[in-house]
């Protein structure tokens, strides 16, 4: 008993030295950083629970505080998520704190300045630099695909450096230039080969409401890029790899030998013409005993690497911030002359020079350096397509190593793409920004801007074309004989080209809040001049091309020649905002652009707009909607303009061509440039948009919906459709054309942490209408194919009924464009349908006549550009993990997918042995045929063009952070963030094009394929 009392009593003694040990003081340090850019935070709050007892966060973002294990810390910082941590055991305590601003708090970039999310009255798009670094591109416009409503970005070619992306927002609404405008840091720029590292957001302006303070070049919306700025923290450095490697995204089919042995065979005496191969050739090439050969893979490599690297800085003090940045980009091509190789360089710095003065100096330089083979795309890619595979493209073991064969007509594919010379482009680019912004006395609110900007560009190209040594193969001997392929002498042409520009903006800000009521206004002036000069020289008749240098060649064929233009631009803007109580909104902008394309009595246009917003969720009767975040309701309508079309012509021009001899001396003729219009001017579209913004369940889940009308009217286009090419003179563009164009944009986001995973899920979608109300078209136009009430672009030519099954049903059908075509149809060809005819008096009946011809054409096709886009991008984190997903796709639209088999009896695409032949009346195809002998199946028709619809796969990245499992050893070692990722573009693709790219070139144009890229990659910040 007595012991069990002495246990009892040393238990007591110990639990009350615990009590006391934990109840004294200990002193807990640790760092306090922000989520969104993992930068310390100066300032933070650090405070007892409970207590006034407290400190603040150094410089550094670190802390030192006395406190029991009993305690807890409240960490807070303006505008973060107050965090709450028992002290315990620990001895160090490390914070991230989170934003707390919502959604509708983030800052938009508009035009000429910011808006809050909650106070637009405006239709925009953004999107966050961030997003643009997933699984990265060699060319930013392509990685916006997909990520916002309104937007359609095509990629129609992946030659390095010459990525053919076009933009278009909302779709088509001019039959003129129907290109956005692009605004980079508040100055009209290129953007698409700016490094994804610097920019920090992209918005689009897609109403007038948003788009008329751009007024002159805004009708089909503005793009606007905002790259990085420092802020006032400690120097932070950032590291990004990349390296991966691009193939074809999706592989052309050819015949091999066999099949191309027999089907040549069936379209020769398909038409009466003597077969190429014999039977036992045929045979032989089908069995393998004779091999066949694959030309275009000969020529294109299966890969291309591709690698980016960027390190970046950024920090500052109170009083000055910074942000500075090198960028490479190294992309190869699939054959070795075909590269690109860029870099890049920007330094943003921001100053306070006083409480009222402050300064900003951007400066950014490129430099792009682009190769590729002198030869066109058609004697190197459709050569690689025509090649005989039955002839071997690679003679290293018939005559040498390095020998090349002809394609069998002449030319070598691999000839032209690697050993025809090259065709190099050097450009250095040099872009800067200066501004200064007042804040004036006595007046709050009112500050005074002034920018400047000065942007030049310096392109040298160098042409060098020669000869190439290459075999042809000769049936006669079953040798090869040396030949000369490409070019019959060596020649060079350079060229010298400078361009500058020079933007100049004053303007007066009001920004001002009256207890509920917040004002603002804006007075802007812009001058915008621009000028640009080409140089070119050219010999030929070079003696050897170890000197490719202009006084090396030959003095008889040369020339040389020079230009330069000029524009200027000047504008007046002026903006109102009245907000009350974040509740009801009003927006009225107004610009007076004056531009050198037009006459001063047609230069000036005046473009108004004005916008409403309701946001219904401040009003008292919703005070009970708890689960309702915020409802806004808005509608803009105004005015914007165009003006993109070749300037001067409101003056009569001369120009020089052809010329006489006199005393022995070439005098230069002069000739007119064509007919004045005097009265040209503006194009301008007048848009109404109405839209509905909710978000709900605290911002996790919001939905936006617009609607859009737009009107263009004075359309400038040229006069061609109206007078006939026998005028005998160059016509000007005239203002003449109305287009009305409407449509609709839906946009979900869904964003929620549940546990350690992170979902963050965005869905848009968008669709397109528009028709020509009037347009200039030659009297007496078919109507069956008039533009006039009718969607722009529409396919025109004929109708298909099939393939013809029977020589009866030929006989008996209309006779199709002539006699001599006609005759000369079999079973297995087109057969069209007859739907027009003409009366005594020459008038259309609208019934069949028993002929085709062109008066039987009719639409066929809808345009070349998707009229609905969707988009789904899909985010999630979990401890440390991350995955990226981005679908895009369109549909809508059509491709015309006519093909010649065999042309001039070379190979053709393998889906052509599904054409017609007794036992295959179902066939996909006509019956065969080589080069030009079907004129009846080579006509415009429907039989060849497709309605498209498609999904890509166009981003997929996965990723891991280490920060979480291995910290403390990162923080050793001074590295803040280290993340490896896998990455691919154009991963997949479905459509019902088949093995055809559905962004690709309509027909059998030639063009470099796109490119798929898988890339591996790590990010370290430190």
């Amino acid at each position: 008993m007595k012991k069990n009392k002495k246990r009892l009593w040393a238990l007591y003694c110990l639990l009350f030295t615990l009590t006391l040990t934990n109840m004294q003081a200990q002193t807990i340090q640790g760092t306090v950083k922000e989520a969104d850019t993992n930068m310390p935070t100066p300032g933070a709050s650090v405070v007892i629970k409970g207590t006034v007892k407290g400190t603040s966060t150094d410089f550094d973002g670190n802390y030192s505080i006395e406190a029991k294990s009993t305690d807890i810390l409240v960490f807070s910082y303006v505008g973060m998520e107050s965090q709450e941590i028992p002290v315990g055991n620990k001895k160090t305590i490390n914070v991230i704190l989170v934003s707390n601003l919502s959604a509708l708090d983030e800052v938009i970039v508009i035009g000429y300045g910011t808006q809050t999310k909650k106070d637009l009255t405006g239709a925009t798009s953004v999107v966050k630099g961030e997003k643009l670094l997933k699984a990265p591109t060699a060319n930013l416009a392509s990685n916006l695909s997909g990520k916002m409503t309104g937007v359609f970005v095509n990629t129609a070619t992946g030659q390095p450096g010459s990525e053919d992306v076009n933009f278009a927002i909302r779709g088509t609404s001019t039959t003129g230039n129907n290109d956005p405008l692009i605004v980079v840091d508040g100055v009209v720029r290129s953007f698409s080969r700016l490094d994804p590292n610097d920019i920090e957001s992209v918005t689009v302006l897609k109403d007038a409401a948003s788009t008329a303070v751009y007024g002159a070049r805004a009708a089909n919306g503005v793009l606007l890029v905002t790259t990085k700025r420092g802020k006032s923290n400690k120097p932070s450095f950032s590291l990004e790899s990349s390296f991966g490697f691009q193939s074809q995204i999706r592989q052309i089919e050819l015949m091999n030998a066999g099949e191309y042995a027999r089907y040549i065979n069936e379209a020769k005496r398909n038409y009466g013409e003597t077969p190429v191969f014999t039977d036992q050739e045929v045979s032989q090439y089908e069995s393998g005993e004779l091999p066949s050969y694959d030309w275009l893979n000969s020529v294109l490599g299966n890969s291309a690497p591709l690698s980016k690297h960027n390190i970046s800085a950024s920090g500052g003090s109170s009083n000055t911030r910074y942000f500075l940045s090198y960028g490479l980009l190294d992309q190869g091509g699939f054959y070795s002359t075909a590269t690109y190789k860029q870099h890049n360089l920007r330094s943003n710095i921001d100053v306070d020079l006083s409480d009222r003065l402050s300064i900003r100096l951007d400066v950014s330089g490129r430099i792009e350096n682009r190769s590729n083979s002198p030869a066109t795309l058609s004697n190197i890619y459709q050569g690689s397509l025509i090649g005989k595979p039955t002839l071997n493209p690679n003679l290293d073991t018939e005559i040498g190593p390095g020998a090349i064969a002809s394609n069998g007509f002449g030319g070598s594919p691999r000839g032209y793409a690697e050993r025809s010379g090259y065709d190099k482009t050097l450009s250095n680019i040099l872009q800067s920004n200066m501004s200064l912004e007042y804040e004036i006395p006595g007046i709050e609110g009112l500050s005074a801007n002034a920018l400047f900007s000065y942007d030049l560009s310096f392109d040298k190209k160098k042409v060098f074309k020669k000869p190439f040594t290459q075999y042809e193969f000769n049936g006669a001997t079953n040798s090869y004989d040396e030949t000369l392929g490409g070019v019959s002498s060596i020649s060079l042409a350079e060229g010298r080209g400078q361009s500058d520009q020079q933007t100049i903006q004053f303007s007066l800000r009001y920004d001002k809040m009256f207890t509920n009521h917040k004002i603002g206004a804006l007075l802007l002036y812009e001058q915008i001049e621009s000028t640009n000069n080409e140089l070119n020289a050219f010999r030929d008749n070079f003696l050897s091309a170890a000197l490719p240098e202009l006084f090396a060649g030959g003095t008889e064929l040369w020339s040389n020649n020079g230009m330069s233009t000029e524009s200027a631009r000047r504008g007046y803007i002026g903006r109102v905002e009245y907000n009350y109580d974040s509740r009801y909104l009003l927006q009225a902008n107004l610009r007076v652009d004056q531009s050198f394309n037009f006459p001063s009595s047609g230069r000036t246009g005046v473009f108004p707009a004005f916008s409403l917003g309701w946001r219904l969720s401040e009003e008292q009767f919703m005070e009970n909607v708890t689960f309702m975040d915020n409802i806004k309701i808005r509608g803009s309508w105004g005015q914007v303009g165009n003006d993109r079309v070749p300037s001067f012509q409101y003056l009569s021009l001369f120009g020089f061509e052809g010329g006489y001899s006199s005393g022995g001396l070439f005098q230069q003729g002069i000739t007119s440039s064509g007919i004045a219009n005097p009265d040209i001017t503006w194009e301008t579209a007048t848009t109404l948009d109405l839209g509905l913004e909710f978000s709900m369940l605290d911002n996790k889940l919001s939905f936006e919906f617009d609607y859009f009308k737009k009107r263009t009217e004075d359309i400038l286009r040229p006069n061609n459709d109206i007078v006939p090419g026998t005028f005998g003179a160059s016509l000007p563009d005239v203002n003449f054309g109305i287009v009305d164009s409407w449509g609709g944009e839906a946009l979900v986001n869904y964003k929620q942490t549940i546990g350690d995973l992170g979902i963050s899920i965005n869905a848009n979608a968008s669709w397109f209408k528009n028709k020509a109300i009037e347009l200039a078209e030659a009297e007496g136009v078919l109507p069956s194919i008039a533009e006039t009430g009718r969607a722009l672009g529409l396919r025109t030519g004929y109708l298909s009924e099939g393939l013809f099954q029977t020589q009866t049903e030929i006989d008996n059908g209309p006779i199709q464009f002539s006699s001599a075509i006609h005759n000369n149809l079999a079973p297995g060809d087109i057969k069209y349908k007859d739907i027009n005819g003409r009366d005594g008096d020459g008038e259309l009946t609208g019934q069949p006549d028993g002929f085709i011809d062109e008066d039987d054409r009719t639409v066929i096709g809808s345009s070349g550009n998707p009229n609905l886009l969707f988009g789904l991008n899909i985010a999630l984190d979990y401890k440390g993990f991350d995955l990226t997903v981005n679908f895009q796709g369109a549909t809508d639209y059509s491709r015309d997918l006519y093909a010649i088999p065999f042309a001039r009896d070379g190979n053709s695409l393998r889906e052509f042995t599904d054409s017609w032949r007794p036992g295959n009346e179902n066939a996909k195809y006509p019956r065969l045929s080589s080069g030009d002998a079907s004129p009846n199946n080579q006509q415009d028709s429907d039989f060849w063009v497709k309605e498209v619809t498609y999904v890509k796969l166009r981003n997929l990245e996965i990723g891991y952070n280490f920060n979480s499992s291995v910290k403390e050893v990162l923080d050793q070692i001074g590295v803040n963030n280290l993340r490896v990722y896998a990455s691919a573009n154009n991963l997949l693709t479905l459509s019902n094009l088949g093995w055809r790219d559905p962004e690709g070139a309509s027909g059998s144009n030639p063009f470099y394929p796109q490119t798929r890229t898988l890339t591996l990659g790590v990010n370290v910040g430190f």
